[in-house]
């Protein structure tokens, strides 16, 4: 697992990468979709991304990307707002 912290346009970006089984499209959907706020724990261990975007589309000016296929690993971005000057 890769983890990667960075300042871009005022921005904080946390990225996160593996290696690990992937995701389907639809499977990224059905994870950021769905209303209720549990951890996925079906995929060898999950790490409840389902849960973080829940609390993140709350709070203004985050964002929340993953970008995946099956069999190629994951990588997660989260975008928070940097403090204003």
């Amino acid at each position: 697992m890769l983890v990667r912290v960075k300042e871009a346009g005022g921005s904080f970006v946390f990225e996160i990468e593996d290696d690990g089984i992937g995701m389907t499209g639809e499977h990224i959907k059905e994870l950021l979709e769905h209303d209720q706020i549990e951890a996925r724990t079906d995929l060898q261990g999950g790490v409840g991304l389902r849960n973080i975007h829940k609390r993140l589309k709350y709070m203004q000016g985050t964002e929340l990307s993953i970008e995946s296929a099956a069999g190629t690993g994951t990588k997660v971005t989260i975008r928070l707002p940097g403090e204003s000057a």
